[in-house]
């Protein structure tokens, strides 16, 4: 027998749902245009073809909620985006553990994304006083 392709989702959808009475709020389903908000009072339906996930962790900056840093060490060898407020784009490296590298996850510096760690460094530009 296999087990349901959103099992995993739904076993993480349950502890929301033993958390808040609005678990829904916590979701998201993929559409055709990226990821869409679950509809207020929705529970998932779990369809086979669709796609469903927590919504990404955010932190709030000044005025924009961007997504949260990285809090535990990847694998060695994965992709790790660095936050560079200072840089035209974030620079990215292959993740050894290095101590400059355990420096930037603990300052809440390291994103699995470029988009995710862009935001970031735009946020903190922003809320600096400074201009994109």
């Amino acid at each position: 027998m296999t087990a349901h392709k959103h099992a995993e989702n739904m076993r993480l959808y349950s502890e929301d749902a033993a958390e808040t009475d609005t678990p829904w709020d916590r979701w998201e389903y993929k559409g055709r245009g990226g990821w869409i908000n679950m509809q207020g009072g929705m529970h998932p339906h779990w369809y086979p073809d669709a796609e469903y996930r927590r919504k990404p962790k955010t932190i709030r900056i000044g005025e924009r909620d961007v997504p949260a840093p990285m809090t535990t060490a990847p694998e060695i060898g994965s992709t790790v985006w660095i936050t560079a407020p200072l840089e035209h784009k974030p620079a990215h490296g292959h993740w050894d553990g290095s101590d400059i590298e355990m420096l930037f996850l603990k300052r809440g510096l390291c994103h699995t994304s470029k988009e995710n760690a862009q935001a970031h460094a735009e946020a903190l530009i922003l809320v600096s006083g400074g201009t994109l």
